[in-house]
């Protein structure tokens, strides 16, 4: 970026209103419907990746504990 020494005009500010062009706008939906999946149809799927997610966890955090214990016991 460059200075620059002449001032900057600053931008206009935005109108309040947008001119009126004669057109009614369409009203608004009543209430949007959140995108949450159906009650009772679980996702399956979705907890099967949990429980193999964790399941990776808590044997890496095993691995782990057993590795800083068996360098621990050697110093």
């Amino acid at each position: 970026m460059t200075p620059v020494d002449r001032p900057v005009p600053a931008a206009a500010p935005p109108d309040p209103q947008p001119p009126a062009t004669g057109v009614a706008l369409p009203a608004p939906p009543a209430a949007a419907v959140p995108a949450t999946p159906a009650h009772g149809g679980s996702p399956w799927w979705l907890y099967a990746l949990f429980a193999a997610v964790d399941g990776a966890a808590a044997v890496a955090l095993v691995v782990l504990v057993r590795r800083t214990s068996a360098v621990q016991a050697r110093s």
